[in-house]
Formats: structure tokens, sequence, C-alpha cells
């Protein structure tokens, strides 16, 4: 088996069958390819909907569980999988093109660890928001990353199981909101052949109602406590994998740096308290994430963190954002 697709479904009855349909019309013309469905406890028509596609199409492996989160989910896909490439697709997504095409055709002539190509967000209507695309090619993960090449999204990346197992990667179950970036940054650490394509025919549906779009207080605020766990491990990884591979942390650490620049946009963007942000801070302190290193950030970004980088400065700026929103 060349590629499983493994989608974890949670209460998606009102885009599943899109989404399989949109991989099953590309993949018919190929016998070395499975698709692996792990349904995720859905309380919704999504079991029954699976169901009947299982029925329409050989190709779909069908397993059923308790509600477990994502994490999880995926880790039990990657369990399951047969397929010598593995490609995460989201449940509410959809793919059209020639995408599968091009993937099968560069797995089968360049034999990467990772495939790594562009996406367009799209909002229900699937309607263009906006597009990230690439140029082909074929990277080191130094290159990449030399490069400013940031994915943080595990459905951008087709990935070798082999370097998956070998380097015991997985999805912490207890993190939920920031899982992606953690898993594809260990991913592309790891890389040493990367292909690039040139395609936008994966399209990212933008969903009020997905978990990553969800603007709750509690949900916001497990989002940043996640990020800061996470930031916390990846420099701890870095540390520790130095030995082995020396010189990659100077290479990734900018990456990991923009990835604090998007919690502290995000903590001055939504209404967190002010007493949360001071806490936020102190953990990133504590792990020695705060202050920010700016070196490799565009000039806006760094005009964002030379305020952020200093607490006082930045808690005034989030004081005066939020009396500005309650005037508004």
């Amino acid at each position: 088996m060349l590629l499983s697709i493994i989608i974890p479904v949670y209460n998606a009855e009102k885009f599943i069958e899109r989404c399989v349909n949109s991989i099953i019309d590309q993949a018919k013309d190929f016998s070395d390819i499975e698709l692996v469905i792990i349904n995720d406890g859905s309380t919704d028509k999504s079991p029954q909907i699976l169901k009947r596609l299982q029925d329409l199409y050989p190709i779909i492996i069908l397993y059923d569980q308790q509600n477990s989160g994502e994490g999880h989910t995926r880790n039990v896909g990657l369990e399951k999988a047969k397929g010598d490439y593995i490609w995460f697709i989201d449940a509410d997504d959809y793919i059209e093109g020639t995408v599968l095409n091009n993937i099968h055709k560069t797995l089968v002539n360049q034999k990467p660890e990772t495939i790594l190509f562009g996406y367009k967000s799209v909002d229900l209507e699937g309607e263009k928001l906006s597009e990230v695309k690439y140029e082909d090619a074929v990277l080191t993960a130094d290159e990449l990353i030399s490069k400013s090449l940031y994915s943080n999204t595990v459905w951008s990346k087709v990935i070798n199981r082999n370097l998956i197992r070998s380097n015991k990667l997985s999805f912490d179950p207890t993190v939920k909101t920031a899982t992606d970036f953690d898993f594809s940054f260990r991913v592309l650490y790891y890389s040493e052949k990367i292909a690039m394509l040139n395609d936008v025919s994966y399209n990212y549906v933008v969903n009020p109602d997905s978990i990553s779009n969800i603007r709750t207080r509690e949900h916001l605020e497990k989002l940043a406590k996640d990020s800061v766990i996470v930031a916390s491990n990846i420099k701890e990884f870095l540390i520790i994998n130095e030995k082995d591979y020396e010189g990659r942390m100077k290479i990734f650490k900018p990456w990991l740096n923009n990835y604090l620049y998007g919690l502290l946009f995000s903590v001055f963007r939504f209404n967190y308290s002010i007493t949360f942000i001071e806490e936020i801070i102190k953990s990133l302190k504590e792990n020695n994430n705060y202050p920010v290193n700016t070196s490799k950030m565009n000039t806006k970004k760094k005009l964002f963190m030379a305020v952020a980088n200093h607490e006082s400065l930045f808690l005034m700026i989030c004081r005066m954002n939020r009396k500005l929103k309650k005037q508004m």
C-alpha cells in the first residue's frame, strides 16, 4: 500500500460526504491507496453516512470509537494505516483538480520523506478567501526553514510513515488546540528530502462551528495555554536533538519564534483578561520563551514584537485595546 489517507470524523454530517467523494473521484484509478476513516463518537448522522459510503466504496476502511478528541483519533489512524505514506485530511475540507495524481506521481518517482503543497482557504459556499502557494522544488529541511517557509498545518503534508514511526512521532492527546504545529514541526525537522508541489487543490473550509474557530473565553484560554505548553515542548525538543542534529536548532528556532509571535498577537487581538495575559507571559518566561527573538521576522512582525517584548508596555496597549472595543 502506497498511501493511507486518514480522516478523523466528529459530527461532520454537513461535510463528510463531500470530503469523501472528492477523494474517491481521484483515487478510483489507483489500487494502492486506502481511505482510513475513524468516527470519533459522532452524535449526529455522520455514522450512518459513513456506513453508506463504506458499502459503496471498498477503498474505505471504517473504525468507530468513543469520543476521544482529534489527537487521539489521529494516533488511532496512524496505528491502523498500512500505507508507506500518510495524509491527514480534515472531515470538513475537500480536494479538487488532480492533486492526488500529482501526489501519487511524486511519491513513486521522487520518494521524498515529506510532500508539502499549498491550499486555498474557502468559505462554506466554496468562495476563495486566501491562498498559500509554493513553487515546485525539492529541498532539505534546513533549506525549507531557512527560506522562512513555515507550514503549521498537518493536512498540507504527505508524510513517510517510517519517518513517523522511527522517530516515535504522535499527537499529544492532552493538547487539543495546538497539535498541528507540534506535529508538523517535528516532521519537517526530521525530513531530509521535502518535495514541494505547485498545487493549491486542497480546500481548507473556514467553518465557524469548527473547534479552530470557536471564540468562547474557555476555548481561547485553552488555546493560549496549550500554545505555551507546545512552545515549551518544542524548545526542549530542539535542545535534546541538537547533539544529533548539530546546528539545526539555530535554523529551526525562528519558526518557533514565529509561532510565539502568533500567540502574543492572538492575546492582543482577542478579549483575554489582563490577568490572564500576565499569566501567559509569566509561563513563557518560566520556559525561557519570553522575550521573543525577532531577528528573522519581517518588519511588520518586528514592530509588533517591539511592543509585545516589553511586558508593561504590552499590557498597557492591551488595556487600551479593550477600552476601545467597549466604546465601539
